[in-house]
């Protein structure tokens, strides 16, 4: 079947008419958008936003070229402390640090007449949170490039430690809790948050309303194809997505910071819901039972996550739904770059399903009036 560019231009036009009459939507968009806005100008890591990073040294190396360019090229945006190594204690072989301390020692290995030539350089971070010792280290190495330490040989070796746990369950909870928070999380929800809106919620809410009027049966009459209408939707709702997510990311984690797989998965997870919503809202010809369909689709979705953590059954129902893949894959997408395969093929497979689905039921049942 050919697509007309003429017809699809008329049909998106429609679709941005209705989303201008729409201020509720625009407003919650809007809403979003200055939420990242406020936490990107706010944020600080709740657990190290105020422990310095020691830089630890060996005393012999006090006066030493390298340790006195560290002194007068602090960064702006850490703390960092110098350190000598005799300043601190050490317990079954690892340095005794305070909790939630970040170090990077210093080891010399070899020397070579009245200089070291080889050097180990040991990162100490909390256990499972390299993310606290991350940035000190990509400063720590620029500024070793910039210092022309070239001729020097090292190696990297990695020592996390294990906190003491709070005595108190109360307490240990809220400890976990803080540490499962960081601002890759908080970009993740927010822009899964924004798909599902503007693909899921606001497609089903235009969908029962075009239904309700009469207006779909009108233009399917008309000399427009059911694959030419369905496809506007389509790219008008993941185009408004994509935007406000693309808008989200930059503000969050910066131009620079900002992977393609992201928008891949946002893509993907994006055609899934935007198919779910199509099944949805095939199967009423009312708004009112269109939201309520909508509030029992997301009820349902959140009665399987809770369940899934209680029953080993359950489990294996949630990796059937779109979403479980999709903040798995988002969030590592965001945090590191990388595309998890097996997550993305199984999302895809998913979204393959649902859009057989949705164009077998839009073309049966899902214009008429």
């Amino acid at each position: 079947m050919k697509l007309r560019p003429r017809i699809l231009r008329t049909l998106l036009g429609k679709e941005v008419l209705k989303l201008k009459k729409n201020l509720s939507a625009l407003m919650l968009l809007g809403l979003l958008v200055t939420v990242a806005l406020l936490i990107s100008l706010s944020w600080e890591d709740p657990v190290a936003a105020n422990q310095p990073c020691q830089i630890v040294y060996p005393p012999s190396w006090a006066d030493s070229d390298w340790i006195e360019y560290l002194r007068e090229h602090p960064p702006s945006h850490l703390r960092i402390q110098l350190t000598p190594l005799k300043n601190l204690t050490h317990h079954r072989g690892r340095l005794r640090l305070p909790p939630q301390v970040c170090a990077i020692e210093m080891k010399p290995l070899r020397s070579d007449s009245a200089r070291e030539t080889q050097v180990q350089v040991v990162y100490h971070f909390p256990y499972k949170r390299y993310d606290a010792i991350a940035p000190t280290a990509a400063w720590f190495w620029a500024t070793w490039k910039q210092f022309d330490s070239t001729d020097i040989e090292y190696d990297v070796a990695y020592a996390p430690y294990r906190t003491r746990q709070p005595s108190s369950m109360a307490s240990l909870i809220r400890k976990k809790a803080i540490e499962s928070v960081n601002l890759d999380l908080i970009a993740t929800m927010l822009l899964l948050s924004v798909q599902f809106f503007a693909c899921c919620h606001l497609y089903v809410s235009f969908s029962s309303q075009d239904r309700e009027r009469g207006t779909t049966a009108a233009l399917a009459l008309a000399p427009v194809s059911l694959m030419e209408l369905l496809l506007a939707k389509f790219a008008f709702h993941l185009s408004l997505g994509l935007s406000v997510s693309a808008l989200i990311l930059v503000i969050i984690s910066g131009a620079t910071s900002v992977h393609a797989s992201s928008f891949l998965i946002l893509l993907v997870v994006g055609v899934a819901w935007l198919c779910i919503g199509t099944v949805i809202s095939s199967f009423t010809k009312t708004q009112n039972v269109a939201s309520m369909l909508m509030f029992c689709y997301m009820l349902g979705g959140g009665t399987l996550f809770y369940l899934a953590t209680q029953f080993p059954i359950f489990r294996l129902l949630r990796l059937l739904t779109v979403e479980n893949h999709a903040v798995t894959l988002l969030y590592a997408s965001i945090r590191s770059g990388h595309l998890l395969s097996i997550p993305f093929v199984l999302c895809l497979i998913l979204t393959l399903i649902w859009t057989v689905l949705a164009t077998t039921l839009f073309a049966r049942m899902g214009w008429q009036s």
